[in-house]
């Protein structure tokens, strides 16, 4: 009951931070994906109809149902819904994150602080939080800890394995979690049963997605382990502490890597704290989510290889050109930021199983140990509006509705919706905009 309560209080967490750190102008500004590819595959071809088709080597089940969703609106409210649907869905997910990483993290204030790691990390509200296209991201979190849950009863199993198909359908790097996977085949209850083979055919759909309609690799710079690694340092676990990608710039560029090095040493030595006292499952949380972190860091970076990732053996004024802020850092910084909630955990079990865990001294203690875990979480809030918004300055997406509406009854033949990030545009033809008007104003 008590943990129930918990993940209801995260999800509301959750929904309140978006209200906190997008603001209202903000929050009708449509992403990329959103508006160029679900909602003009839905115009053209029915957003039903599109729910398994293929973008860009594999599938996006979940915004694609919630465009779909959002697409029987007024199509002026499009921008509106699918910032809330997508919150809505991270807030699931972070109260889930209080259930599920229950059999890992027996302490309720780290369990709490966990949960709540996806949505404060800093680097996300630059373009990853509150839109369809990159729910992808959290998926993956998501997955992992239903993996590493231990279900109790049958009902609750299927639940589960039905939110594994989703996120699996959704998020291609789920792949990587197919060693976990297969190790709770031989390290599982009967009821785990369901909840592996849903990964199994989430993660087999999307091998097939690729095969038949494979990611096209772009060409640039030659990315190497080097470029990943410190890649990783500054784009992922830099931006936890130090989101404002001008002031890190600087200080690359005047004293090097020194300190991006002194921001992972806590996360290091938290990842320490939990080998050296954590359980089995724990460690294989812990090892898990770091192998992760770097793989999903490392596949993004060399998949796209582009010279402003080439971030090896850079010097002086040799950084001005790299890409600090990319939203590859955002799934690989929150499983870096898990480790000290993870570590916390350890401690707090560790000091609960002593004898003199009811003395005055020994609670001191607990509560300065969970205050390290409340502490990072409060520190990555207040530091998200650092990494800046690229919604900021962008036309609403129903005021530029009215226009297009507006525009198309003047004679033009084409509406063009701008969306972010850069100057793309949705160009939905005037004869599909005013018949969706003319539905819409019918309804």
């Amino acid at each position: 009951m008590i943990d129930s309560a918990l993940a209801l209080g995260v999800a509301l967490a959750t929904v309140l931070f978006w209200l906190w750190r997008i603001p209202a102008a903000q929050r009708d500004v449509v992403y990329a994906e959103d508006g160029e590819l679900f909602l003009l595959r839905g115009i053209e071809a029915g957003p039903w109809h599109v729910l398994l088709e293929p973008y860009a080597g594999y599938q996006h089940l979940v915004p694609r149902i919630l465009s779909a969703l959002a697409q029987g609106l007024p199509l002026e409210r499009y921008g509106l819904a699918t910032q809330v649907a997508s919150v809505l869905v991270l807030a699931a997910i972070a109260g889930a994150t209080v259930l599920l990483a229950r059999d890992v993290v027996a302490s309720r204030v780290a369990r709490v602080a966990l949960g709540l790691v996806p949505v404060v990390v800093p680097l996300a509200g630059l373009e990853v939080l509150a839109n369809l296209a990159n729910l992808h991201t959290y998926c993956l979190w998501l997955a992992l800890w239903m993996l590493l849950w231990r279900p109790r009863a049958w009902w609750s199993a299927s639940i589960v394995a039905v939110a594994m198909l989703a996120a699996t359908l959704t998020e291609v790097q789920t792949l990587l979690l197919l060693p976990l996977a297969i190790a709770r085949l031989a390290w599982m209850r009967e009821r785990m049963l369901p909840i592996v083979a849903a990964f199994g055919i989430g993660v087999a759909g999307q091998v097939v997605t690729w095969i038949a309609a494979p990611r096209p690799i772009a060409q640039g710079s030659g990315i190497d382990v080097a470029d990943v690694v410190v890649g990783w340092l500054v784009s992922a676990v830099r931006p936890l502490l130090v989101p404002d990608a001008q002031a890190a710039l600087e200080g690359l560029r005047t004293v090097g890597l020194g300190p991006s090095l002194l921001v992972l040493v806590p996360f290091a030595l938290a990842v320490v704290v939990v080998l050296v006292w954590g359980d089995a499952r724990q460690r294989v949380a812990s090892v898990a989510t770091c192998l992760v972190s770097a793989c999903v860091f490392g596949g993004s970076v060399l998949a796209t290889p582009f010279d402003a990732l080439d971030y090896a053996w850079r010097e002086g004024d040799e950084w001005a050109t790299v890409l600090l802020a990319v939203r590859y850092g955002v799934g690989a910084g929150m499983l870096v930021a898990a480790q000290v909630p993870l570590a916390v955990g350890v401690v707090l079990d560790r000091l609960a199983r002593r004898r003199s865990a009811a003395t005055r001294a020994s609670r001191a203690l607990r509560v300065a140990v969970a205050s390290v875990a409340v502490a990072l979480v409060a520190a990555m809030a207040l530091l998200s509006p650092l990494s800046g918004s690229m919604r900021e300055g962008q036309p609403g997406w129903q005021a530029q509705v009215d226009e297009a509406e507006a525009a198309c009854e003047a004679g033009a033949t084409v509406a063009e919706l701008r969306v972010v990030p850069g100057a793309r545009v949705v160009a939905v033809p005037c004869d599909d905009l005013l018949e969706r008007v003319a539905a819409d104003a019918d309804a």
